[in-house]
């Protein structure tokens, strides 16, 4: 089924498979994550957009701008799960922030795969349905929002 979706998708989006093997290829470091190819020699940071040299295929020069202007940012923005919370809690916590991020439906919470995924890395966790998750990234925001109002009324 899997390998059908690949065909599909090359089908559909008019991409050769050559290309799509070519792509995965050249994108193996977890670096990529955070840079865009521009041309055979230059790279282009998603977050700053700050062009780099991209010589010999070497990643080294991403890693090295990566790890000096935005390592730390990430880390402050990424959610920290509270190590005294449930479980339930984290995993929750973590799917709201996967929506937010990703601007995935509400619905995902309904989808089959998402819900076979879930039930093998955590057989015991019971998914919450829409409405639960709703009030959850309501909740978030506004966190969200009064945490922006007192950094603005500094």
């Amino acid at each position: 089924m899997e390998i059908l979706c690949v065909f599909c998708f090359a089908l559909v989006f008019g991409v050769s498979l050559d290309t799509m093997d070519q792509s995965r290829k050249r994108k193996f470091s977890p670096v990529w994550d955070h840079f865009d190819l521009i041309t055979e020699n230059k790279v282009k940071c998603r977050i700053c957009s700050q062009e780099l040299s991209y010589i010999n295929r070497s990643t080294s020069t991403m890693l090295r701008h990566y790890r000096a202007r935005h390592e730390k940012e990430e880390q402050v923005n990424s959610p920290v799960i509270n190590t005294g919370a449930s479980r339930k809690q984290a995993i929750d916590e973590a799917i709201v922030n996967m929506i937010i991020k990703d601007c995935q439906p509400l619905s995902l919470v309904e989808d089959e795969g998402f819900k076979e995924l879930l039930q093998l890395l955590e057989p015991s966790y019971v998914l919450p349905s829409r409405k639960p998750i709703k009030t959850m990234i309501n909740q978030k925001y506004e966190e969200k929002k009064e945490q922006v109002k007192k950094e603005l009324l500094r």
